[in-house]
């Protein structure tokens, strides 16, 4: 494997690890801050998860999906 794609498939493999631990706390009641590229003064946004757990669980499984495609691919 080439050094770049090595280099990709690290930072694929901690974006994964952090998604996991993310759907992990909010299937024990737990919350998340999402980040993202607007960013509030406080540097992120907040949600309280009991409101969007279902809509956050499928668009975290999307994208485990989705980066652990891209990891095949390298």
């Amino acid at each position: 494997m080439k050094i770049e794609n090595l280099e990709r498939a690290s930072r694929i493999n901690d974006e994964l690890a952090k998604l996991k631990l993310a759907k992990e706390t909010l299937n024990n009641g737990g919350y998340v801050r999402i980040y993202s590229s607007t960013r509030s003064s406080a540097g992120c946004v907040e949600l309280d998860i009991a409101n969007f757990n279902d809509e956050v669980n499928t668009c975290i499984d999307n994208h485990i999906i989705e980066l652990e495609s891209e990891i095949e691919t390298l």
